[in-house]
């Protein structure tokens, strides 16, 4: 198998998701909802399972940060310990309504020092249709 360029891998995730979520692939707005993180796993009775949180909802801040990339939950996380209560912001899948989760964080099974929401996550990507944005300027457009 050949490299995929990073655009691509990133319109592959988003195709994804929009099929996860039914939206369809050939929308001609831009959808103006922030960017977050699509829940793709939760683990039964774990501490996400607990507070509420299921499959398909998408979590778009963590103690009120707003997130645009994975990276952004995992530095959150850090600054916690098992047993810390974190606030995450969530846009639900059924209703598209945003609400606010208290989780408790629990013990990570691979080390019991470390902070574990039990779930895991894939990072949304918005498809900006084809036209929605400017054209770039001409090589050959003078400069003022």
């Amino acid at each position: 198998m050949g490299y995929t360029p990073a655009f691509l891998r990133r319109a592959l995730c988003a195709a994804a998701f929009f099929a996860a979520v039914g939206l369809p692939l050939g929308a001609t707005t831009v959808d103006a909802r922030p960017p977050g993180l699509l829940v793709d796993r939760v683990e039964a009775n774990g501490p996400a399972d607990q507070a509420g949180i299921v499959v398909r909802d998408v979590i778009t801040a963590v103690e009120g940060a707003p997130l645009t990339k994975i990276e952004d939950i995992m530095v959150a996380l850090a600054r916690h310990k098992p047993g810390d209560r974190m606030t995450i912001s969530i846009r639900r899948a059924a209703s598209g309504d945003v609400v606010n989760v208290s989780l408790r964080l629990g013990a990570s099974p691979a080390d019991a020092t470390k902070p574990y929401m039990g779930l895991s996550v894939l990072a949304v990507y918005v498809l900006v249709p084809e036209g929605a944005l400017p054209a770039a300027p001409s090589p050959e457009a003078p400069t003022t």
